[in-house]
């Protein structure tokens, strides 16, 4: 297949790949059998350059367009699937920033991942609203010289780990008549740090799957925050084309979960054999109509 992509594009995708082979594989296992947040392999992400891969050049990243950057999520994912998604996320509130933030905004969040290594978590489920609604039940209310954040949110990826958290909320008492009418038109992104007073975590996290993400519920109980939290204006966020981007890249994580899957299983073939059949699990007909299934449908998700 001819994706068309340059010399510096190829050798983003092959050190990802790398990365992901030498690095995060081979702690990826325990991270998920602990339930902690991968932080050696962001780490090791950051120190290859792959953690800025959504921070724009100007301001030290890579800047990466959508082919690119799907690649470099799904080979990350092939290694770790925690770290893959966690870095997408982080990738996805990079661009955020990008669409919405000020000049001053920018000089101050960038550096702290370009030159620092910090993680930018995204946190927009709740507990009353169903996946992919824009409702917030979460608030965001003027309040003095800045604002008051409260609320609970659910799946809080990072939670323990990341720097500073983006919390989508609805956004009270800003003049905007539709906000009552039009969930998009209200909704507001906030960036908070992971020392806020009055943040908490409600619950454990102990899943089947993916359990280095770390996403237990948060509780946001009178969030004190400074006009410099807040990312543009009610309503900006839904016209960025951002979340179109994120749900490529949750593809990709998955697409590159699932060919570690399949590369696991045709090594198992080639070199199993079970007794008295002196063959391989790989010479029966059975099994190689079943991989070049796998195959297909792996190609066709990609």
């Amino acid at each position: 297949m001819d994706l068309s992509l340059n010399k510096d594009q190829l050798e983003l995708v092959n050190m990802a790949e790398r990365v992901a082979r030498d690095s995060l594989a081979p702690r990826a296992h325990q991270m998920d059998a602990a339930a902690v947040n991968p932080k050696e392999s962001w780490d090791d992400v950051w120190r290859n350059g792959l953690l800025t891969i959504g921070v724009p050049k100007q301001y030290g990243g890579h800047g990466l367009d959508m082919l690119t950057y799907v690649m470099v999520i799904e080979k990350l994912a092939g290694g770790c699937t925690n770290t893959g998604m966690t870095v997408h996320m982080h990738s996805t509130v990079m661009r955020f920033i990008d669409a919405l933030a000020t000049g001053e905004q920018k000089s101050a969040y960038y550096p702290e991942v370009v030159e620092e290594g910090k993680l930018f978590g995204s946190w927009g489920s709740e507990p009353e609203t169903r996946g992919g609604t824009a409702m917030r039940f979460t608030t965001i209310t003027p309040e003095g010289e800045g604002y008051v954040i409260n609320g609970i949110k659910h799946s809080c990826t990072m939670a323990g780990g990341g720097h500073r958290y983006m919390i989508h909320c609805n956004a009270k008492d800003t003049g905007n008549a539709q906000n009552t009418a039009d969930p998009l038109a209200s909704q507001q992104l906030a960036l908070i740090p992971h020392d806020t007073a009055g943040l908490s975590q409600l619950d454990e996290w102990d899943t089947l799957g993916m359990r280095g993400t770390v996403s237990p519920s948060m509780k946001l109980d009178h969030c004190v925050e400074s006009k410099e939290a807040v990312l543009g204006k009610p309503g900006q966020s839904a016209k960025t084309g951002v979340t179109q981007g994120f749900s490529l890249g949750f593809a990709a994580v998955y697409v590159g979960a699932a060919q570690a899957a399949l590369d696991s299983t045709k090594e198992f073939c080639l070199n199993q054999t079970f007794a008295p059949d002196p063959g391989r699990v790989a010479d029966g007909l059975v099994v190689q109509r079943t991989i070049a299934e796998m195959s297909m449908a792996m190609s066709s998700a990609r």
